[in-house]
């Protein structure tokens, strides 16, 4: 599943992974998305500072996965 920042500079969630702009995967579990974001690791990948707006809409995301990833 790939995050993707936009030419504003906004973080999101790309489920088609094809829009433009610096992006990162994760794997499809809540488990995931809690190390991607813990400690800044996306904030670095991405090289950017992610506003609480961000953070929000990629916990709302986070929240409906599965904890852990399917065999």
């Amino acid at each position: 599943m790939r995050v993707v920042r936009g030419a504003t500079g906004s973080v999101h969630v790309d489920p088609a992974g094809k829009q433009p702009g610096r992006g990162a995967y994760f794997c499809g579990a809540k488990q995931c998305w809690e190390q991607g974001l813990r400690k800044g690791r996306l904030e670095h990948v991405l090289k950017v500072r992610l506003s609480g707006e961000d953070l929000s809409r990629l916990g709302e995301f986070m929240e409906g996965l599965p904890a852990t990833a399917e065999a």
